[in-house]
């Protein structure tokens, strides 16, 4: 840890203060009594996340630690890339396939790391001001920027609930079930303007067997706010088609081109609607359930 310690403080930004910055803690502490007492703040919105460092995403980390830390991605990658046999006294073996481990000498940096493009998203979309250790946030301002926080990092919380969901109801019908599949690095492929470039993409599900036998499909899940005021003079059939026509100008024609596959945007809202496309993947999904458990369709969608 000290030989990476500046990059890792560097990495993790300034608002998380569990990475080794010095003094972060008790700053954090004054930073925070300080900002509450300005005649602007209304509220401090105080979280604990739970369960956390056991339920850290590892591939979304790994990906994280390449982009924002590279000196320590070899040991991230040597560390976490396969599933850590944990032994139980009598014999027994369990694999861990989710979370740090205990006892890893960079638990705390790898972790600060990976919540960073949390802490980002939540920085852009809010003006409150915020200050992590590690799982533990805290953030102050006006209510309006308060709502905004905790709306965002509800969106968040329930895109990984719905794409983990997905995910389990494809593999009871789909072969090569897997959640935030990289694409394939784009060599030589012209793609349209807007279209999405960068390496090491991910998409949310990749299926085997969805729309037509051994022929493989991806899926990207979005949730959406439909009474922010970005949509306010849009109705909520707008809205979908909106958040469709971004994911699909954004991976589409990648995905057709360069991994010869199909590609479907699952837009739902925080208030339990979801888009057409959406509407037509589940319906597809309950055929197949149907056909799988012998039931009639009517039967399998109650």
């Amino acid at each position: 840890m000290r030989v990476t310690k500046e990059d890792v403080i560097d990495a993790s930004g300034s608002p998380q203060v569990c990475a080794g910055l010095r003094g972060g803690s008790k700053a954090a502490v004054y930073a925070m009594h300080s900002i509450f007492e300005e005649e602007e703040t209304d509220a401090t919105l105080l979280i604990d996340a739970s369960n956390a460092f056991n339920a850290l995403n590892r591939a979304a980390a790994l990906h994280n630690i390449k982009v924002l830390c590279p000196p320590i991605t070899t040991y991230a990658i040597n560390t976490y890339r396969q599933p850590i046999r944990l032994f139980i006294a009598g014999g027994g073996e369990l694999k861990s396939a989710e979370g740090t481990t205990q006892g890893d000498p960079l638990v705390m940096a790898i972790y600060a790391i990976s919540l960073q493009s949390l802490i980002t998203r939540l920085g852009i979309s809010s003006d409150a001001k915020q200050c992590w250790y590690a799982d533990d946030a805290s953030g102050s301002g006006s209510l309006e920027a308060i709502k905004h926080s905790a709306i965002s990092g509800f969106i968040i919380k329930r895109h990984n609930e719905l794409r983990d969901l997905e995910a389990d109801m494809l593999s009871v019908v789909c072969n090569d079930v897997e959640i935030e599949p990289v694409l394939q690095e784009l060599i030589g492929v012209s793609l349209p303007s807007g279209a999405n470039r960068p390496p090491d993409t991910r998409l949310d599900i990749h299926a085997r067997g969805f729309c037509e036998r051994q022929r493989s499909a991806f899926f990207d899940v979005r949730v959406c706010y439909p009474n922010a005021d970005s949509y306010r003079d849009l109705d909520l059939k707008q809205i979908y088609k909106q958040h469709e026509n971004e994911k699909k100008s954004l991976y589409t024609q990648r995905v057709m081109d360069v991994e010869q596959r199909t590609f479907t945007p699952l837009i739902f809202t925080t208030t339990g609607g979801m888009g057409e496309e959406c509407k037509r993947y589940h319906d597809r999904l309950a055929e197949l359930v149907a056909a799988k458990k012998g039931e009639d369709y009517d039967t399998t969608v109650s």
